[in-house]
């Protein structure tokens, strides 16, 4: 999945939870590519609220 075509439907509900969950991949994550893809996301969301 990417998690940028999500963005459009994270709302105050549901953001936590989807930030939370994106951070828990981020240790996994092998390539430094998709760490700071992911990266880019939760601050893109985090800046949303």
């Amino acid at each position: 999945m990417y998690a940028e075509r999500s963005i459009p439907v994270i709302n105050d509900k549901n953001s936590d939870t989807f930030i939370r969950t994106l951070s828990s991949r981020l240790e996994d994550m092998e390539k430094d590519t998709k760490r700071k893809r992911i990266e880019k996301v939760i601050k893109r969301i985090t800046n949303k609220k």
